[in-house]
């Protein structure tokens, strides 16, 4: 196997969860940061960030994939870190792709009703 994509996605106030896929969509590989023991805040951290990137890029050596494509759900810096972290593993990076949702009007506003 040649190409497989790896979607890393970051979960603001939640966690950090990182998934490995084949072109075909089936998910051969599954981490959080509560897996590698991160507690509270800390699991949306850089550094488990960085350590999910780690994993991920382990497992993609393992299986024989060299090429990945990267699909990211963050928030700031983050994004940045995995990135990163993949590239000085080795891995070469075909396509990075930012599936961030981004809010449209905001937040309803309040209405006040009357009585």
């Amino acid at each position: 196997m040649d190409l497989g994509y790896s979607a890393l996605k970051i979960y603001s106030f939640t966690n950090t969860i990182g998934t490995f896929s084949y072109e075909n969509g089936n998910s051969t590989f599954h981490i959080s940061a509560d897996d590698l023991g991160f507690k509270g805040m800390r699991k949306i951290s850089m550094e488990a960030c960085a350590k999910i990137a780690e994993c991920v890029a382990e497992v993609a050596k393992n299986k024989d994939i060299n090429k990945i494509e990267l699909y990211l759900n963050s928030t700031g810096r983050n994004g940045e870190i995995i990135y990163q972290t993949i590239k000085e593993q080795g891995i070469e990076i075909v396509k990075v792709e930012d599936i961030t949702k981004i809010p449209h009007n905001g937040a309803a506003k309040f209405v006040k009703h009357k009585k």
